[in-house]
């Protein structure tokens, strides 16, 4: 090859072009992985606050349509990534939600979780993939789901997990009223 003084070679000009399109791609890379971690901890830390806003109504029986017993749907339209929360009025269904209910917090209706779907829930030895209702009740303080109370453990976890495979995991504790948020490593875990 023939060098022109103060020039590159055709060479050295593809070595740099190849450098730079590899050092590109990881930067790109590591830039959509922590992207998505980042939608995922936001998705978990909404409805972790969303879980201890409806807890935090229960436990000081503020009443609202003669009522003191707060809940969550999940998936309400067949939408994992969505949810609704909701005062569970006298009349209809007691401890799931129905018409009769009351939506609350801010007029929102539902709540969407970008690229995150809530796409597991465990009752304590159950794993179910279908919509979910979870209540917590003000007078027991204990929690329902869809009108029962948790089995086994009386412990019910919730796996929220993103499109790009990350996965995070919220347990409800009946008995002590703790919300706890774990990483789940094991996405497609049939237990918690």
């Amino acid at each position: 090859m023939v060098k022109i003084p103060g020039g590159y070679t055709a060479l050295e000009l593809i070595v740099a072009i190849t450098v730079m399109a590899i050092l590109m791609g990881a930067t790109f890379t590591s830039f959509r992985s922590g992207e998505s971690e980042s939608e995922l901890q936001a998705a978990t830390d909404q409805l972790e606050a969303h879980l201890r806003l409806l807890q935090q109504r229960a436990q000081s029986s503020v009443v609202t349509c003669g009522t003191s017993d707060y809940g969550i749907q999940f998936s309400p339209t067949g939408d994992p990534t969505r949810y609704r929360l909701f005062a569970d009025c006298p009349g209809g269904s007691d401890d799931v939600y129905d018409v009769g209910d009351i939506m609350i917090y801010t007029g929102e209706s539902e709540f969407s979780v970008s690229n995150v779907e809530i796409n597991e829930w465990f009752d304590g030895t159950n794993s179910h993939t279908s919509a979910a209702s979870i209540l917590f009740k003000s007078l027991t303080r204990d929690l329902r789901v869809n009108g029962v109370e948790p089995a086994g453990d009386d412990r019910v976890s919730i796996l929220l997990k993103h499109s790009s495979g990350g996965c995070k995991r919220i347990d409800l504790e009946s008995s002590s009223h703790m919300i706890l948020t774990l990483e789940d490593s094991d996405c497609d875990s049939s237990t918690p």
